[in-house]
């Protein structure tokens, strides 16, 4: 079951970021250079389509550091390798724990590919985002189907450790 869920989100990961650069390009040969490019404004914040790379880590952390890859390589790594120890010494009936887990993995991977295999002349082995959300004095910073993975399976994950159990009596 992880790795179903695993491999299906980065696919999705995979397909949104490539439909999405592709999307924008083809966007910018019709309307310009214009970006951001808004998808939906829903008053107080609008979603917006861009085309960027974070050499870094979240937040661009680390992007203007020198031999940059080699540490983000390692760290992913070692978070890919923790979070499938953890699946491996997971009970097999806690299913709402997995699933967390095969959530995070689908992101890490997600990123983690990018890094190895994305190759613009510009941004190297960079991470691409395409989502921005922003208001009118605020914005934050742009984002991929990855980052969102690692953030929804991680706050589930916690939720899944920390939330109170229901315990079962046997009545007589």
């Amino acid at each position: 079951m992880v790795m179903v869920i695993a491999t299906l989100g980065y696919c999705l990961d995979l397909a949104s970021k490539s439909m999405a650069f592709e999307h924008h390009r083809t966007m910018q040969g019709v309307f310009g250079e214009s970006q951001p490019m808004e998808l939906l404004d829903a008053g107080i914040a609008t979603i917006s389509l861009v085309r960027e790379y974070n050499t870094g880590m979240a937040f661009g952390y680390l992007q203007d550091f020198s031999g940059v890859l080699g540490l983000l390589l390692l760290i992913r790594l070692l978070f890919l390798a923790l979070l499938v120890w953890i699946v491996r010494c997971t009970a097999p009936d806690a299913h709402t724990q997995r699933i967390s887990l095969a959530i995070l993995i689908a992101g890490a991977v997600g990123n983690l590919s990018d890094n190895l295999f994305t190759y613009d002349s510009e941004h190297p082995n960079a991470v691409r985002d395409f989502l921005l959300i922003s208001g009118q004095d605020w914005s934050f910073p742009a984002f991929n189907l990855a980052d969102t993975l690692i953030t929804i399976g991680g706050i589930w994950f916690l939720w899944t450790l920390y939330r109170p159990r229901r315990h079962t009596s046997k009545q007589a």
